[in-house]
Order: C-alpha cells, then sequence, then structure tokens
C-alpha cells in the first residue's frame, strides 16, 4: 500500500527528466505539480499519519521515505546532474542541490499546511510562490560567468 502510494504520487509529480523549453520553465512546470501534490488536502493526512505513527512503526516510515521523498529527491538529483553535464546550472552536488530546491518548493507551505493553515499568505498565488522559488533557486545555480578577456592595453 505504501509503496503503490509513493509510485502513484511520483508519477503525478512526473519530475523532469529533460529540459522542456529553458530550465526556468521546466522548473516552474514540476515545481507547480510538487506543491500542489504536497498541498493537497490527502497528501497532507497521510503525512500527518505517517508522522504520527513513525515512532510505533518505523519501518512503514522507512519504507515511505525510501519509497517517496528519497526517491523523488534522487531522481531530480539526475536530472540536476543532466543540466550541471549540459551547463545549464551549476550544480556540482546534484543530490544537495536537489535537497534545496525541494525546501524551497515545500519547506514553508508544507509546514502550514501539516497544522490545518492555509499553505500560502492569501496575497501569493501557488503560481507565483513557484515562480519566485524557481528563480531564487536558479539564481543560486547559475553556471559561473566565463572570464572576460582583457581589452587590449592602448599605445598612447
Amino acid at each position: 500500500m505504501v509503496v503503490n502510494g509513493c509510485e502513484r504520487f511520483l508519477r503525478n509529480v512526473a519530475i523532469p527528466t529533460s529540459i522542456e523549453g529553458d530550465l526556468e520553465s521546466t522548473l516552474r512546470a514540476f515545481g507547480l505539480r510538487f506543491f500542489k501534490l504536497f498541498t493537497d488536502p490527502n497528501g497532507v493526512r497521510l503525512m500527518r499519519a505517517i508522522i504520527a505513527e513513525a515512532t510505533r512503526f518505523p519501518a512503514l516510515a522507512q519504507q515511505f521515505y525510501d519509497n517517496g521523498p528519497k526517491r523523488a529527491r534522487q531522481q531530480l538529483a539526475a536530472f540536476f546532474a543532466h543540466c550541471h553535464a549540459g551547463g545549464h546550472m551549476h550544480a556540482p552536488d546534484p543530490d544537495f542541490a536537489a535537497i534545496q530546491f525541494i525546501t524551497l518548493m515545500k519547506g514553508h507551505c508544507q509546514f502550514r499546511s501539516l497544522f490545518g493553515l492555509s499553505p500560502l499568505a492569501l496575497t501569493i498565488t501557488p503560481h507565483a510562490f513557484v515562480e519566485q522559488a524557481v528563480r531564487l533557486f536558479l539564481y543560486g545555480c547559475q553556471p559561473p560567468a566565463t572570464p572576460n578577456k582583457k581589452p587590449a592595453r592602448s599605445r598612447s
């Protein structure tokens, strides 16, 4: 049951394997799917249940983690490794980049959802939240600038 639920989540979130258009729009589309699944009331209820029972059933919690969050992180890290190798982003540690991206997408909003609060303040939309998070992430993962050639000295 846990494994099937995790596989369904991974199918629905559709972690990218290649860049569609440009990296920013690819991450924005993925981020929005990810955000919606993590703030969905059914997903929030499942997360509460797993957290509540984790100390009584550690094997269940480990199975959930291994088949859900860990696999998602590994798949996203593989995508970031591909993007790094292609020069689209600077992510020499793609696993760390995946952790950072996932944290940006769900951290605050999932925390609020777990407490039964609205995932976002009423003044921001999920689209705006994801767009800003993606921009922040990509700003931190900009490929290093290629050094400019020094201008030739003039002989005046």
